[in-house]
């Protein structure tokens, strides 16, 4: 949880009501996690209810006739034409043995639909997000399903991610067999996006054909959140590894001399001349040198001004400027360099440090031209559950 943030509320509750029932939007947007910017301000305007004895029908309403969609798959379809045959037969023969059938099969979907409401409802999704998310490449996201109920089981849930028109990605579903009462279970899903830039997911849909396959039920849980995709870096990585900086991305960099503060863990992907080997085979594991600020060397990327964007050729001169330039960054941080960054409209000194690595990485995400949208963040995390 984060700091100062208020205590979070039982599973399945509803939110806060304002005057004449008017429902409270948390900062950040609906489904935001406890990483949420608070300063962003509400996605979503609040909606009213109906006042008085309507908001009561109201709800009697939702739990009566919950919010859900039905798609009756194959075999349900050549299940309800096998009924309609038995009907038909049955009204013109008049037989009672039909009409026995009839009523069966009439039974199956009925039962089909009560208990694919007791295998879904009231499930809890929660979506994190990994720290960083690169364009092209498959990321791994969790879904978190969680089982609020004391006596059912929730079974056969398809989780999968809704379609959005300010994302631009191929997500695998996620499949849970069973999860008991109280307890929960996570699966790991890729996730791929095709540009960089900002996406906002919208929900996840929650689906099953439990118990006989007939009918397709589904719910949508909102749970809004933005993902700032960093450019892929497949030929970057190998111009980084060259050595070689590629078009509109020009390192430029000062060493000076510096004191040895002492020994450290490797770090996965550093350079060799870091490796201190007097010292790894003594420990009989990789360390490296550990020295001062001064001794660091100082790296600025510089990114060339986009061109004109209505041009596909400038588009992806850009485009690939902007790889490169991300490689050369993550090689140098992985290196142990101080890195700045000197783009259009952005300029960040060299420093070091997780934070810095961030703050360089997502300014080559957003630059433009990526037809970004204007998106407020909405956190790394986000929770929701199906209705009752």
């Amino acid at each position: 949880m984060a700091p100062g943030a208020p205590p979070p509320g039982p599973i399945g509750a509803r939110p806060p009501r304002g005057r004449w029932g008017r429902r409270r939007v948390p900062r950040g947007g609906e489904g935001s996690g406890p990483l949420a910017d608070d300063s962003a301000g509400p996605l979503i305007a609040p909606q009213g209810d109906p006042p008085g004895g309507w908001r009561i029908l109201a709800r009697i309403g939702a739990w009566i006739l919950p919010p859900r969609t039905l798609h009756p798959t194959s075999e349900g379809l050549a299940f309800g034409g096998i009924a309609l045959i038995v009907a038909l037969a049955a009204l013109n023969t008049g037989n009672n043995l039909l009409y026995l059938v009839l009523s069966m099969m009439l039974g199956f979907f009925a039962v089909s639909g009560v208990l694919s409401e007791v295998a879904m409802s009231r499930v809890r999704v929660e979506r994190m997000v990994p720290a960083r998310v690169h364009a092209g490449e498959p990321a791994r996201f969790a879904l978190r399903v969680v089982n609020p109920r004391r006596r059912f089981a929730h079974v056969a849930l398809r989780l999968s991610e809704q379609s959005s028109p300010h994302a631009d990605l191929r997500a695998e579903p996620a499949w849970f067999a069973a999860i008991p009462p109280g307890s929960e279970a996570v699966r790991f899903v890729e996730y791929t996006f095709r540009r960089r830039g900002r996406h906002r997911l919208l929900g996840i849909e929650v689906s099953t054909l439990y118990p006989f396959g007939l009918v397709r039920k589904r719910a949508r849980i909102p749970l809004r959140l933005d993902v700032v995709v960093l450019p892929a870096r497949g030929a970057a990585a190998r111009s980084a590894a060259s050595g070689e900086p590629g078009d509109g991305a020009r390192p430029t960099s000062a060493t000076g001399d510096g004191d040895v503060l002492g020994p450290r863990e490797v770090r996965p992907g550093e350079a060799v001349r870091r490796v201190h080997w007097k010292a790894s085979a003594r420990l009989g594991r990789p360390v490296a040198v550990e020295t001062s600020a001064a001794e660091r060397v100082s790296v600025t990327v510089r990114l060339d001004a986009a061109g004109d964007s209505r041009i596909p050729a400038e588009v992806a001169r850009f485009e690939r400027a902007l790889r490169e330039a991300t490689a050369l960054v993550m090689r140098h941080v992985l290196a142990g360099d101080r890195v700045g960054l000197d783009a259009p409209g952005v300029r960040i000194p060299a420093g070091a440090g997780p934070a810095h690595e961030d703050r360089v990485l997502r300014a080559l995400a957003l630059q433009p031209p990526a037809g970004q949208l204007p998106l407020r963040p909405t956190g790394r995390r986000a929770e929701g559950d199906v209705p009752p």
